[in-house]
């Protein structure tokens, strides 16, 4: 079923003063920079000009003074913050003011030395960042970032960061005292705070978002939640919420170019079996754009890892060097930094639905809800007219022959309203924070506190990390904000029950986005680089054939390992992708998990590969596990077991609890 998709045009502000040198803002981004609410909500498209919205807030003077002296945005992945940091910089060129920037290399990262003149200082900080600094002033993370702070002589600066970062931040872990906050929040305001694609946090990582705002939200005179597809942010922030949305018009900027899309129905994940039709589909496309000037002939978009990497390895026979791959198991550093790296094929999974700003002449991509349809068709058509061919599973195609005719003409916001209608929807869980299913994440984050930064510095066990948090806890030392929800007896019980629910697992690994370790893995090519450095999750472990490799083999083999590592004695050393996923079941005995969450152990771990089954042994053991019949949600880590139900493990056991809960009422 093919349909013609119409341009979508913003509304561009009538206001002379919404004129900013060459920039014509557009209305959305003009009301964005009047508003003073305190909290906001930005609903707008993928490619709409977000960015340039927020550097219109964030730097702009008022009078002979900034409206905000530190903006600290917040981005879902890495990658999206670098491109970002290079849009950022571009733009405040742009609007006529100087910026220093952290920079990078293929192999490194630096930062710019300060120059007096900068209006802007815009800082990356993630976990390579703050390593490279550390490294380069000899010192802790959190020491080296506030002398790189004092140093701040801009009016304004703007800080890119993660959702880990700031949660580390907030709980004092760089420097373990509060004079770096004293130095991001207090040396430069008023501040401002931005969540740019909120719509991706859900479940353990939304809950550990809510809390941190909880105590947070009062360092920010403004905050502004940002995404195409917005979630209930009222649960989250618990106050008032002005909404301001970027509604399509007949007139105005182009933001996407007319596409024709192409639906078509298939059973279950694209797999090893559609891979010659794709790649007939990727050589018509080549040789149909071959001439046209965007350097991305072909994006290509697909749900599995092993499959993309199937795909690429077909494509690279007929099309050798021409192929750019970006995936989980793609080290971060070998990945294009900007649109000029990118090779005439792109193929890749989720890992860039957000991200990039592609120029493309055509696209390819599945979809199996309406959010990933939504992020996924946002790729193309961004700068000129684009072909696109969509995978819809055949449950839902029917839905949507049904709403489209063949060959009809349509508004993007039609597509849009059609694709949530007829594609399922993957929910934030926004209730879930305030469920007392979620009090144990709250839990740990108290015991956390009283780990990071125990009374007299002194190293506590278990018992007595639970005691004194009980005690702060008593004497009102840990105030617990009243829109949690959980009361401090509540808060009290838990704590006795921390061994019971895996409570002190997560709280020793605390962090925002998981509660088990990431892998620390070294990739070697033969390409520019040929040895890099990456972490690998826990549900990537099955995809690749590895051996384990100590630290003292790789300094034998003069193997330069990075400062953010610096700690790690062990490494997985991945030696290709396997040709079907390693087939992993965890066996225990018959009865447990099934009431509530529990710490994993006396179990074991059953496949075919026995360095796997130790591997992810040791990640599990004591984490959290909650039984399912079926597996709720995709997103939601775990395994299935010998039995065939699914037993979601770490920080979303307690959301998979809250899933079960919600069925029995």
């Amino acid at each position: 079923m093919s349909i013609h998709v119409e341009p979508l045009k913003l509304p561009l502000s009538n206001d002379p003063e919404d004129c900013i040198g060459k920039i014509r803002l557009r209305l959305y981004q003009a009301q964005l920079r009047r508003c003073d609410h305190s909290r906001i909500l930005l609903k707008a498209p993928t490619g709409s000009g977000k960015t340039l919205g927020y550097l219109v807030r964030a730097i702009e003077d008022r009078g002979e003074k900034p409206r905000f002296g530190t903006t600290v945005i917040i981005y879902p992945t890495n990658s999206l913050i670098w491109d970002q940091a290079r849009s950022l910089s571009e733009l405040i060129g742009k609007l006529g003011k100087k910026v220093n920037i952290t920079v990078e290399s293929k192999a490194d990262i630096t930062w710019d030395k300060e120059s007096k003149n900068a209006d802007v200082n815009l800082y990356v900080l993630n976990g390579e960042t703050l390593a490279a600094l550390a490294q380069q002033a000899k010192s802790s993370e959190g020491k080296s970032l506030v002398e790189q702070l004092r140093r701040d002589q801009a009016s304004n600066r703007i800080i890119l960061s993660n959702p880990e970062i700031l949660y580390y931040l907030f709980l004092y872990k760089f420097a373990r005292n509060e004079e770096l906050i004293d130095s991001i929040f207090n040396r430069n305001p008023p501040n401002l705070l931005i969540f740019d694609e909120f719509h991706l946090y859900h479940g353990y990582t939304l809950a550990t978002i809510t809390y941190m705002l909880a105590y947070m939200k009062n360092y920010f005179d403004q905050i502004i939640f940002s995404s195409a597809t917005p979630i209930a942010v009222e649960s989250i922030i618990h106050e008032n919420i002005q909404r301001i949305i970027a509604e399509p018009s007949e007139q105005g900027d182009i933001v996407k170019h007319q596409m024709d899309l192409n639906l078509e129905s298939t059973v279950g994940i694209l797999g090893s079996e559609e891979i010659p039709k794709i790649k007939n589909m990727v050589s018509s496309f080549l040789e149909k754009n071959k001439n046209m000037p965007q350097a991305v002939k072909v994006l290509l978009i697909v749900n599995s890892v092993i499959t993309c990497a199937k795909i690429i390895e077909a494509l690279e026979e007929d099309y050798p060097n021409q192929v750019t791959a970006i995936h989980g198991l793609i080290p971060s550093s070998s990945r294009p930094r900007n649109s000029s790296e990118f090779k005439p094929i792109v193929v890749g999974t989720s890992a860039i639905e957000v991200g990039i700003d592609f120029d493309t002449s055509s696209l390819i991509f599945e979809a199996h809800d309406s959010s990933s349809f939504l992020q996924r068709i946002g790729r193309g058509a961004r700068h000129s007219r684009c072909e696109a061919t969509a995978f819809i599973p055949a449950l839902y195609f029917s839905s949507f022959s049904k709403a489209l005719s063949n060959g009809i003409a349509i508004k993007p916001s039609r597509l849009e309203t059609d694709a949530q209608s007829c594609l399922p929807d993957l929910p934030s869980y926004s209730a879930f924070p305030s469920n007392p299913q979620a009090a144990p994440i709250m839990v740990a984050i108290l015991l956390n506190w009283t780990m990071q930064r125990p009374a007299g510095g002194r190293r506590l066990n278990y018992g007595q990390i639970i005691t004194e948090t009980k005690l702060q806890l008593e004497r009102g030392d840990f105030e617990v904000p009243k829109e949690i929800g959980f009361s401090k007896e509540e808060l009290l019980e838990l704590c006795e029950k921390a061994p019971k629910y895996g409570i002190l697992k997560i709280a020793q690994k605390m962090s925002c986005r998981s509660s088990m370790d990431s892998i620390p893995a070294v990739f070697k090519s033969k390409g520019e680089i040929p040895v890099q450095f990456d972490y690998l999750s826990l549900n990537e472990l099955p995809r690749v054939h590895f051996n384990v490799i100590k630290r003292d083999e790789l300094k034998k083999e003069e193997i330069r390992i990075p400062w953010r590592m610096k700690l790690v004695e062990e490494f997985i050393q991945v030696n290709g992708i396997r040709q079907g996923y390693e087939k992993v079941r965890l066996s225990f005995e018959h009865g447990r998990f099934e009431k509530a969450p529990e710490p994993l152990t006396h179990f074991s771990v059953v496949a075919d590969d026995h360095n796997i089954e130790e591997r992810l042994k040791q990640i599990l053991e004591g984490q959290p596990a909650y039984l399912l019949f079926s597996k709720e949600d995709w997103r939601l880590p775990g395994f299935f077991t010998s039995n065939g139900d699914f037993l979601a493990v770490g920080g979303d056991a307690y959301l998979a609890w809250f899933l079960s809960n919600l069925h029995s009422v």
